[in-house]
C-alpha cells in the first residue's frame, strides 16, 4: 500500500521555520507553468520536490554528490566574478546542487536539462489543505489540489540556476499574485 512507502507530511508547528521544497524543471516547462494555474504532475502521479535545504545524501550517492558540490563551487566562484552578492551566491549554490544532484536534476548527454528551480512553501500549502507525502528516500510528493494543480500562490521564488536570474516575475507579469 502507499502507506508502506510514503509517510503523510504534517505542516510545521507555529513558530517553526518554513518547510520549503524545490522542483527542478526545464525552461520550456517553466514557461507552461507560468502561463497555467500552477504545477501539475506530468508523466508521473505526483509532483516531486527536494527538501530545501537539501538533506545530506545517502552514502550510496556520495560520489555523485561530491561531483555536484565541486561543480556548484566552481559556478559560485564564477558568480562572484560576475558580481552576484554573497548571500545570493550561497542560495544559488544550494539550488544548483539540488538541480544537479541525483534526486532532482536531469542531464542529457552531460548537459543540464533542468535549469529552473521552483521553490515552494510546502508547509504553508499543507496547512491550507494540500496533501503532501514524504517518500522513503526523502522526496516530497504532492498530487496538488483541485484538478491536480499545485497553485502558483505557493511558489516562493523561481531561479534560473545557470544564469542566476530571478524568474519569479514571469509568474505574475501584471505584478502581484
Amino acid at each position: 500500500s502507499a502507506d508502506a512507502v510514503y509517510a503523510r507530511l504534517t505542516p510545521p508547528a507555529a513558530g517553526q521555520p518554513p518547510l520549503l521544497g524545490v522542483h527542478a524543471t526545464t525552461s520550456s516547462s517553466f514557461a507552461r507553468i507560468a502561463a497555467d494555474d500552477g504545477l501539475r504532475a506530468m508523466r508521473r502521479d505526483a509532483i516531486h520536490f527536494s527538501r530545501l535545504p537539501l538533506a545530506p545524501p545517502p552514502a550510496a550517492v556520495g560520489e555523485a554528490a561530491a561531483a555536484a558540490a565541486a561543480a556548484t563551487a566552481s559556478a559560485a566562484a564564477a558568480d562572484g566574478a560576475a558580481g552576484v552578492a554573497p548571500a545570493d551566491r550561497t542560495e544559488l549554490a544550494v539550488l544548483r546542487g539540488i538541480v544537479a544532484g541525483v534526486r532532482s536534476g536531469r542531464r542529457r548527454g552531460g548537459e543540464l536539462v533542468d535549469r529552473v528551480a521552483i521553490v515552494v512553501d510546502v508547509g504553508a500549502s499543507a496547512a491550507a489543505g494540500i496533501v503532501w507525502h514524504v517518500s522513503s528516500n526523502g522526496v516530497l510528493l504532492t498530487q496538488g489540489g483541485v484538478g491536480g494543480v499545485l497553485p502558483k500562490r505557493w511558489i516562493v521564488r523561481v531561479t534560473d540556476v545557470v544564469s542566476g536570474a530571478d524568474l519569479s516575475a514571469d509568474l505574475w507579469p501584471a505584478g502581484g499574485q
